[in-house]
C-alpha cells in the first residue's frame, strides 16, 4: 500500500526508530480473521508485519481488539497505531496519515531488548510522556 510505504518512509526520514529502516517488513491488509491468523502463524520470517485493518473502527474499539490479540501469543505483541490517536516526538507525528488503522506485530522478545538497548541511550527522552506511557510503558508487561 503507497500510503503505508509513505508513511514508513516519513518516519524513517525522521530518524522515529533507529531499527526500523533495515527491519525485514511484511505489509497486509484485511480483517480481524486475518490479523488472528498473522499472529497464529508468526515465525520470525519478518521483523515487523504491519497489518492494515481494511474497516473503520473507533479507537476505544481498536484498543480492545490489540488487547485481546495480545492475549493470543505470548511471543508476539501487537502495537495499535490508529489515525484518530497520534502519537508525538520532537513534535513528529508518529501516526500514520493514510486514514486507515494498523496493527504493527513483532517478535516480543527482540522489542524487549531493542527497548531495553534504547533505554541506555537519549532516544526516548523526546517523547511526550503520554506517548511513552501508550506504547512503552502499557506494553512492557503484556
Amino acid at each position: 500500500m503507497k500510503s503505508i510505504e509513505n508513511w514508513i518512509n516519513r518516519l524513517d526520514r525522521y530518524g522515529i526508530c533507529p531499527f526500523a529502516k533495515k527491519s525485514k517488513r511484511l505489509i497486509i491488509e484485511g480483517n480481524i480473521s486475518n490479523l488472528e491468523q498473522c499472529i497464529n502463524s508468526w515465525d520470525n520470517t519478518y521483523e515487523i508485519i504491519i497489518f492494515v485493518y481494511n474497516s473503520y473502527v473507533n479507537v476505544d474499539y481498536a484498543e480492545a481488539v490489540e488487547k485481546k490479540l495480545n492475549n493470543i501469543r505470548a511471543d508476539v505483541l501487537v502495537l495499535l497505531d490508529h489515525f484518530e490517536f497520534p502519537g508525538y516526538i520532537e513534535e513528529n507525528s508518529t501516526c500514520n496519515d493514510s486514514g486507515h488503522i494498523v496493527y504493527l506485530l513483532q517478535n516480543k522478545k527482540k522489542l524487549m531488548a531493542a527497548r531495553k538497548y534504547l533505554h541506555t541511550t537519549n532516544y526516548y527522552d523526546n517523547w511526550t510522556a503520554e506517548y511513552y506511557e501508550q506504547v512503552v510503558k502499557d506494553t512492557n508487561d503484556l
